[in-house]
């Protein structure tokens, strides 16, 4: 992953303000009980972000974006439609599908990749570097 400038950080730490996320540094990543192999997580239900101590600029930028996400989601479904059929054309999208298609967090309750989900971790990754 790319580290972040102190600017971009700054930059991503005042959207998370705006929109009501926490940040919370921590030593290992915990999602529902268990210790992730992961610099960082945004919990969207929580409004939290966990982050491993020392990793913030290369994990933030990218767990801040899955919010953005969700927002778009949610606020300009046509947009979120022409992402998620735009990501397709991201060579990003393979590397996320290799990474965390066989992730049981990426996955549907009948253990096949969940798509949707893959596709917005990408789509996050690809805004990380825009922002």
């Amino acid at each position: 992953p790319s580290t972040a400038s102190p600017k971009t950080i700054a930059m991503v730490n005042d959207f998370l303000t705006r929109i009501g996320v926490d940040t919370k540094a921590m030593k290992n990543v915990i999602v529902d009980g268990i210790k992730q192999d992961a610099a960082g997580a945004a919990l969207l239900t929580q409004k939290l972000i966990q982050v491993v101590e020392g990793k913030e600029a290369q994990s933030l930028p990218e767990e801040a974006m899955h919010f953005a996400v969700a927002i778009i989601k949610q606020t300009n479904p046509a947009l979120y439609k022409k992402l998620m059929s735009e990501i397709n054309k991201y060579a990003i999208l393979n590397e996320v599908f290799a990474t965390y298609g066989q992730n049981p967090i990426y996955q549907t309750k009948d253990g096949k990749p969940d798509v949707i989900m893959l596709k917005e971790e990408a789509i996050a990754k690809v805004l990380e570097h825009i922002y």
